[in-house]
């Protein structure tokens, strides 16, 4: 999909924002997506797929990567978070199309065969199948709230300014984190006080439950660069 909307729209500015219920959030940031834009993506990504173009791996040093994006400014913010944490950077080839992305990818884009594109909160969906029945695509689960607290989350971390690792890498090598966790927790009190707030304005509450979720580090999936 990332090649297919680079061909069709070479100047968007493509960002994966969410993972939802098997499905991608995603938007593109300098154009409105309508209906006619998801009809010429989703025709690009059937050509891509049905052309079964091979997706090479290449291995660079920093050095060698550091002159590759030095004019690239769409994976500047990648090499930069790359080169922090890895001595050696991978990147993906398909066809005149590279780019960095996290996990494992497939060797072939003959290998996608069940995908469906819509218009999902004026953003781009991309669903899939689930790994119980890989041939079928469900229902979408919608979840309005949990998009919500993950818009209000996002929102935060944009004015803060730390809303990638790189930027948060930056914070902790200049010893400025325990400002940052200080800030942080400050927004995030004043969130929790505005609920108090709702809570006492309705004396019809009878029960309040607090969910408490637990944090499990296999099933991190960082989606942005």
């Amino acid at each position: 999909m990332a090649k297919a909307i680079e061909e069709v729209y070479p100047d968007s500015l493509f960002t994966v924002n969410y993972q939802l219920h098997h499905a991608l959030l995603c938007n593109i940031d300098n154009m409105e997506i309508t209906e006619e834009i998801i009809s010429k993506i989703d025709k690009k990504v059937t050509e891509i797929i049905e052309r079964n173009l091979p997706i090479e791996k290449t291995f660079m040093t920093k050095e060698e990567a550091a002159e590759f994006y030095k004019n690239n400014n769409t994976l500047k913010g990648k090499l930069q978070l790359e080169l922090n944490i890895k001595e050696e950077v991978t990147l993906y080839y398909c066809e005149n199309y590279y780019n960095y992305f996290y996990g494992v990818m497939p060797i072939s884009t003959g290998y996608i065969s069940h995908y469906e594109l819509m218009k999902y909160d004026n953003r781009l969906l991309v669903r899939f199948p689930s790994s119980k029945t890989p041939t079928v695509i469900n229902e979408f689960d919608e979840s309005p709230k949990l998009l919500k607290a993950l818009d209000e989350y996002e929102a935060v971390h944009k004015v803060l300014g730390v809303n990638t690792l790189y930027k948060l890498n930056t914070i902790i090598r200049q010893g400025k984190i325990r400002e940052y966790i200080l800030l942080d927790e400050a927004l995030h009190e004043k969130k929790i006080a505005g609920i108090a707030d709702d809570i006492a304005k309705n004396k019809d509450i009878k029960v309040i439950l607090i969910a408490r979720a637990k944090f499990i580090p296999e099933r991190l999936h960082l989606q942005k660069g």
